[in-house]
């Protein structure tokens, strides 16, 4: 009936089904020629701009379900207007940004490209996330898409491939290539000379392909990159600092690779050493005595010992020690010797006021908080405090184990004392969660506790406690207020902590009609938190369960 009407007196725009125009179907499932009938009918010219249910245009449908690139190919060589392949559909995709997602699509992908100069194609437009369609290869790992759009940047010199083009993130299609793994891809955006890549590129975090580059077990490509750049321009990328202040130089000594890192320091046309620092102040002993392995510190005291300053400070105030200490698994055993001789100053205080000793405790590194205490050459004050106050007792309270404590309490420490916050060591325990900590403080040392002891928020350690074990409580102590008017039963009410409330009422005589600061008393608290045998436990002792205030 079409063939013997081609003027026929419909509007074959309409949407079948509230879905598809008849083009849109032509494209999907029938031949180049179908499509190419339907646009000789009267009018039809437009139809081709006309939209589907779901954002698509005609050629967006033969390209995301087409049997074959003819009818997309010929749709696009068709418009005369050259705009059509631009035109994205309402998830801001081209017709060669979807014909570059899916290896599937290379057919379209190629023709695309092939007539990129006829038709008008912009290689080059971002979609929405302000990707291009080697983006959208690179991020797809489609080697021959990505081969294909490169050739063609080589052979036609219009229109051109742009490599460097940035996203929304900042992101080359390298970037997107390097963070989906698509070795293939990145070695041949690498290796192929006419590409084009801007190494000193940076993404919103700040790295650029050499800092990727860097990453990657790759050697022999940074030895040829460094033979085809200047080397002023190879160390200006060698040395740039992404948001974390690291360069690749400094990325290569955390990663161990050894032989790169020789290479460069070596490299007579290079103006680096051990002593080059990144953002952070840090030079390359100080990434090194941060590691857990020691190959590294190992090859620089072997070649560049000469060039290691024990006491310089990154821009943290921390000196090799510091790090070290802060790095229990750090195999930094070649600091033992010097420290027990005293050749280094464990007095230094970093911009937090930590002394070595300090973060020994925190990070609970026992084995050298025992050979600081034990030396006789090592100066130590224990009681020493930081800019917060606390003192290596503290930290060490904060710490995941127990044996650095052990080591500590050995020595006439004072538990009582108080940082900046009005905490005590045990007050810091109970925030920490460190049971071990606070089992042998509590079964140990309870002699030297001042559990009555109020920080500022008005808080005793059993304030904070985070679990129901029962703590050595005094009558003194069972009714003190912190600076909400809360007592520990209004504490142990609200959390359901039945052991400590037995222990409050029974040995610590702890007073039922107390009332915080809202007028609310521990026994209403436990009802309205359904804490029903905490409730009955206050009841038998007691406490008024109908009002809330009296």
């Amino acid at each position: 009936y079409m063939v013997e009407s081609p003027r026929l007196d419909v509007d074959l725009n309409i949407l079948s089904g509230g879905k598809r125009t008849p083009l849109h179907f032509a494209c999907i499932s029938m031949s180049a020629d179908n499509a190419e009938y339907l646009l000789t009918l009267e009018g039809y010219e437009a139809y081709q701009f006309a939209k589907d249910k779901y954002g698509d245009f005609p050629v967006h449908s033969a390209c995301k379900y087409g049997r074959d690139a003819a009818p997309m190919d010929y749709l696009v060589k068709a418009d005369e207007t050259k705009t059509l392949c631009n035109i994205p559909n309402d998830d801001g995709f081209t017709v060669l940004h979807l014909a570059c997602q899916e290896a599937k699509r290379f057919d379209y992908a190629e023709c695309l490209i092939r007539s990129s100069e006829s038709t008008g194609i912009d290689v080059n437009l971002k979609d929405l996330n302000g990707q291009t369609a080697l983006h959208h290869a690179c991020k797809h790992g489609l080697l021959r898409t990505v081969k294909c759009l490169i050739t063609n940047n080589e052979s036609n010199p219009r229109p051109r491939i742009d490599p460097n083009i940035q996203d929304n993130d900042g992101k080359t299609p390298f970037h997107l290539a390097w963070n989906n793994r698509h070795a293939e891809v990145m070695d041949f955006l690498r290796q192929t000379e006419h590409v084009g890549l801007d190494l000193n590129v940076a993404d919103h975090k700040g790295d650029t392909l050499f800092h990727l580059l860097f990453r990657s077990n790759d050697d022999a490509t940074i030895r040829r990159v460094k033979q085809q750049m200047a080397p002023s321009e190879f160390q200006e990328a060698l040395l740039m600092e992404n948001s974390d202040g690291d360069s690749p130089l400094h990325i290569a000594c955390r990663l161990q690779r050894i032989l790169l890192v020789d290479f460069l320091i070596n490299s007579d046309d290079l103006d680096v050493d051990t002593r080059t620092t990144n953002g952070k102040g840090d030079t390359l002993f100080h990434i090194a005595f941060g590691t857990e392995d020691d190959k590294m510190i190992q090859y620089l005291l072997r070649t560049h010992r000469t060039q290691m300053d024990m006491d310089a400070k990154n821009i943290d105030g921390n000196t090799l020690l510091h790090i070290a200490a802060a790095n229990p698994a750090s195999c930094a055993n070649t600091l033992w010797e010097p420290l027990t001789r005293g050749q280094l100053d464990a007095t230094i205080q970093n911009n937090e006021g930590n002394t070595v000793f300090h973060l020994a405790m925190k990070t609970s590194n026992a084995r050298m908080v025992k050979t600081m205490l034990t030396s006789k050459n090592i100066t130590l004050d224990i009681p020493r405090t930081n800019n917060n106050g606390d003192t290596a007792l503290h930290l060490g309270c904060t710490g995941e184990r127990l044996d650095a404590m052990l080591e500590l309490l050995q020595f006439d420490v004072n538990l009582s004392t108080q940082n900046n916050d009005g905490n005590t060591p045990v007050h810091l325990a109970f925030q920490n969660k460190r049971p071990l900590i606070l089992t042998h403080l509590l079964r140990e040392h309870k002699d030297k506790l001042d559990l009555c002891i109020q920080n500022k928020d008005g808080n005793t350690p059993a304030h904070l406690a985070y679990k129901d074990r029962v703590i050595p409580f005094t009558q003194s102590i069972g009714n003190i207020q912190n600076n909400e008017g809360n007592t520990m039963l209004h504490h142990a009410a609200a959390n359901n902590y039945l052991k400590i409330a037995k222990a409050l009422i029974q040995v610590g005589g702890a007073d039922t009609t107390i009332q915080n600061r809202e007028r609310k008393t521990a026994i209403y608290i436990a009802r309205r938190k359904g804490h029903y045998n905490i409730e009955e436990l206050m009841e038998r002792a007691g406490a008024n369960k109908r009002h809330k205030s009296n």
